[in-house]
C-alpha cells in the first residue's frame, strides 16, 4: 500500500473553471495555499507525506506542534514532507510509491504530479479528469436536487407521513445562455431576490445576490455565461443555519457517511468557520433549528444510495453536500442540496479535528502574513490579516 501524498491545493475550483493543463492562481490564493499548506497534517495518517514549499520550516513546525500535543496528552504526528522541486524528507521514499491525494483533482495538479515521477496509474487520466470536472459543475447539483425532490415527494414522505412542503429547491435552475437567464430573472425577481452562482467556484467566490437587473449585475452574469458556459440561479432565502452532510465514495462504488458539519457563511455564501464538536452536539444544533431528525435520516440514506449511482466510476473520495435551513412565510424549511463539493472541504477538516479532540490550538504557523488556521472556542477558523 503506497503512502499518501497530501496536497493542499484549495485553488482547485478555479483551476477547474479554467479547464487548462497549466493554471496559476491569483497571488492572494497562492499565498493562501502556501501559508495553509500544513493543514493536511490534521487528516494525515502515520507515514503519509505532506506537500510543502519549505521542508525545513515544515519539520520545525512539526517538532513544535508535537511538543504541544504531547503536553496536552494528545497523539503526536508522524509524517514526512515533500516539495514541488522533487525533494523528499525521507530518503527511503520514492515518488513512484506515493499515492497523490490532493484537496481536489484538476489537470494542473495531475500534470505536476506526473512531472515529479508519481506512477501514472495513480493519477486520473485526461478523460477521467474531464468527467470529474463536469461532475463538479453546479449543473450536476441542480440535476441531483431535482431527482432528490421528485423521489422524496413520491416515496419518502408518503412512508413517513411527513409534509413535503418542508423542502426547498424547486427554483434552483441552471441556464446556459443569456436569453434564458434574462427570461428566468424576469420571472423570479418579482417574488424576491435571487442568488447567482458560477458553475465552478468555492467558499462563496463567484456568487452574486440580485434584487434587480442593473447593468453591472447583468454584465457580471454575461461574463460568467461566456467564460464558464452557464449559471446556477436560485432563490435567495432568509437563512437560519448552514450545515452539510459529508460522505466518502469508495472505489468499489460503496459510500460512507462521515458525519454532519455545521459551518458559518455570510449572506453570499462566503465561508467563515466550522463548529468543532462531537457529532451529537452538531446533530442537536441542526434539529434545534427546526429540522426533523427523521428527515435527516431519510436524506442520509438517500445520499448513501444515490451518490455512487449518480457519480458512477468517475469520482471517488470526499463528497460534501451543503444544505440550508431557512424561514419562508414563517415556516422553517430545508434546502437539501445548495451545492455538492467533490473534493476535500473544511467541514471534513473540522470532523478530523473533533475526532482528535483539538481545542484552542494554532493549526498552522502563526507568523504568516496573510492566512493561518486555528481552533478557538470550539470553532475552526481561517484567519485573514487585516
Amino acid at each position: 500500500m503506497p503512502s499518501r501524498l497530501l496536497i493542499f491545493n484549495c485553488s482547485t475550483d478555479m483551476a477547474l473553471a479554467s479547464g487548462k493543463d497549466n493554471y496559476t492562481p491569483p497571488p492572494m490564493i497562492q499565498s493562501m495555499e502556501r501559508e495553509l499548506e500544513l493543514l493536511p497534517l490534521w487528516w494525515a495518517d502515520d507515514g503519509d507525506v505532506v506537500m510543502v514549499s519549505d521542508i525545513a520550516q515544515a519539520e520545525t513546525f512539526l517538532r513544535e506542534l508535537n511538543e504541544r500535543l504531547d503536553e496536552m496528552g494528545l497523539r503526536t504526528k508522524n509524517v514526512c514532507f515533500a516539495d514541488w522541486k522533487g525533494h523528499l524528507s525521507n530518503p527511503s521514499l520514492r515518488w513512484s510509491h506515493l499515492q497523490p491525494v490532493p484537496w481536489g483533482w484538476n489537470r494542473d495538479v495531475a500534470r505536476r504530479c506526473l512531472r515529479l515521477g508519481v506512477c501514472p496509474e495513480l493519477i486520473p487520466d485526461h478523460s477521467r479528469l474531464e468527467k470529474m470536472r463536469q461532475l463538479s459543475n453546479r449543473r450536476f447539483a441542480v440535476e441531483y436536487v431535482g431527482g432528490l425532490l421528485s423521489l422524496f415527494r413520491r416515496q419518502s414522505f408518503a412512508e413517513s407521513q411527513m409534509d413535503s412542503s418542508v423542502l426547498l429547491g424547486e427554483e434552483m435552475t441552471f441556464v446556459s445562455g443569456f436569453p434564458a437567464f434574462s427570461d428566468l430573472l424576469d420571472a423570479m425577481i418579482p417574488d424576491g431576490a435571487v442568488i447567482l452562482k458560477a458553475p465552478w467556484s468555492s467558499s462563496g467566490k463567484g456568487n452574486l445576490v440580485l434584487s434587480g437587473a442593473d447593468d453591472s449585475s447583468l454584465r457580471w452574469a454575461r461574463s460568467v455565461l461566456e467564460k464558464q458556459g452557464g449559471l446556477c440561479v436560485d432563490r435567495f432565502y432568509d437563512k437560519r443555519l448552514d450545515f452539510a452532510m459529508e460522505f466518502c465514495v469508495h472505489p468499489d462504488a460503496t459510500c460512507t457517511f462521515l458525519g454532519y458539519s455545521l459551518f458559518s457563511a455570510d449572506e453570499c455564501g462566503r465561508y467563515v468557520g466550522n463548529m468543532v464538536a462531537d457529532q451529537h452536539v452538531i446533530h442537536d444544533n441542526i434539529v434545534a433549528s427546526g429540522v426533523d431528525s427523521v428527515l435527516l435520516d431519510h436524506l442520509v440514506r438517500y445520499h448513501l444510495q444515490h451518490l455512487p449511482q449518480s457519480l458512477g466510476a468517475d469520482y471517488e473520495g470526499v463528497v460534501g453536500i451543503d444544505m440550508m435551513v431557512a424561514e419562508v412565510d414563517g415556516q422553517t424549511r430545508l434546502h437539501p442540496c445548495i451545492e455538492i463539493n467533490l473534493r476535500m472541504n473544511m467541514g471534513v477538516v473540522a470532523l478530523h479535528l473533533a475526532n482528535q479532540h483539538i481545542a484552542d490550538l494554532d493549526l498552522t504557523p502563526a507568523d504568516h502574513p496573510h492566512f493561518r488556521a486555528k481552533v478557538k472556542e470550539g470553532r475552526f477558523l481561517i484567519e485573514k490579516s487585516k
